[in-house]
């Protein structure tokens, strides 16, 4: 019994699907001027700029890195 459950709710998790976004939530883009310090502390803003991070949620930086 524990085995077939096991396998419907894997079946059941493949198959989701997301809703459609609501009219209203489209992430809003800026665009922001950007200057840190060279410290070896601050590289995980160089990090999410390279690994496309910032990208996803419409952020842009001025200059480019």
């Amino acid at each position: 019994m524990l085995a077939l459950s096991t396998a419907a709710s894997a079946e059941a998790a493949d198959r989701f699907q997301p809703a459609a976004p609501e009219p209203g939530t489209d992430i809003p883009a800026a665009t922001i001027k950007f200057g840190m310090r060279p410290y070896a502390d601050n590289t995980f803003y160089i990090i999410g700029m390279k690994k496309g991070w910032f990208d996803e949620v419409g952020v842009k930086f001025e200059p480019a890195p």
